[in-house]
């Protein structure tokens, strides 16, 4: 009886496969997958550990002299039915009120951790001095005397700085501050 010659026959009894080493290859296959596997969930966590460490707003950027040029709340009143509704004499009186408060409000971060800035009480413009902390979350921490005002630094760069209040009455409305620059 003649035999004929299965060259997979021999490549089977010595372990060898059609993809090289057959009793190994599920092994390294099953390796190089769990290798592959480990380096792609550390790529994501390394990105995203070297973003928050670059987006977190340090003190630094904020020290200077910013000026309140925009409020979200504002463009709600101007848009309201009441004011829509309101004669002549009594909308130009809301935008003076609202002008004024645009030009008065004046945030001044200096050194070691303070801030400088008007507030507005009983109609009158007061100074009043604060001490500052950005936490982990970009929430800028304000403290005077007995209250504490926060407001999550929602962008901050060298010529604009936008907060968003943080309140039990806030409801998303952006404060936007511009740079102060001396001459």
């Amino acid at each position: 009886m003649e035999r004929y010659f299965d060259h997979r026959d021999s490549q089977r009894k010595r372990g060898v496969g059609i993809g090289g080493c057959y009793k190994y290859s599920f092994f390294f296959w099953q390796r190089n997958c769990l290798f592959i596997q480990m380096n792609l969930t550390l790529i994501p966590t390394i990105l995203f550990a070297f973003c928050l460490q670059t987006i977190q707003v340090k003190f630094e950027q904020l020290l200077g002299t910013w000026q309140l040029v925009h409020f979200d709340a504002m463009d709600h009143l101007k848009s309201s039915p009441q004011y829509l509704n309101a004669n002549a004499a009594m909308r130009e009186g809301i935008d003076y009120k609202i002008q004024n408060r645009l030009e008065s409000t004046v945030y001044q971060f200096v050194e070691s951790d303070s801030l400088k800035f008007t507030d507005l009480e009983n109609g009158e413009i007061i100074l009043k001095n604060a001490t500052v902390l950005i936490n982990e979350r970009d929430v800028l921490v304000i403290s005077f005397g007995d209250e504490l005002r926060k407001a999550k630094i929602v962008s901050v760069d060298a010529h604009q700085l936008i907060l968003e209040p943080i309140s039990e009455h806030s409801n998303g409305d952006r404060l936007t501050f511009e740079k102060v620059v001396n001459k």
